[in-house]
């Protein structure tokens, strides 16, 4: 699947540091999650509640995304988003 070796390529290189050799990761904590779907943790964090992606906890307040889901959040279409609150309880 080209786009999530893409999409795991992107974060490693983001959160690579100089010190360590890149390393595809698979799990990516809220604020990377965040820059990587050009949003704010406060966003991703409503999104993560909504059970709009799947997440991993780790203790009681650890949490990692899994990159694949990620990828599948990124590729969907989020029109709802813009929608009056009204107007998104209708359909």
């Amino acid at each position: 699947m080209p786009e999530l070796s893409n999409f795991s390529d992107t974060l490693s290189a983001v959160s690579a540091s100089a010190d360590q050799p890149a390393v595809p990761k698979l799990l990516y904590s809220r604020k990377e999650s965040a820059y990587a779907l050009s949003i704010s943790t406060r966003s991703l964090d409503g999104i993560i509640a909504a059970g709009e992606l799947k997440i991993r906890r780790f203790g009681p307040r650890r949490i990692l995304i899994p990159v694949e889901e990620l990828a599948r959040y990124a590729r969907r279409d989020h029109t709802y988003l813009s929608q009056h609150p009204d107007e998104a309880k209708v359909q």
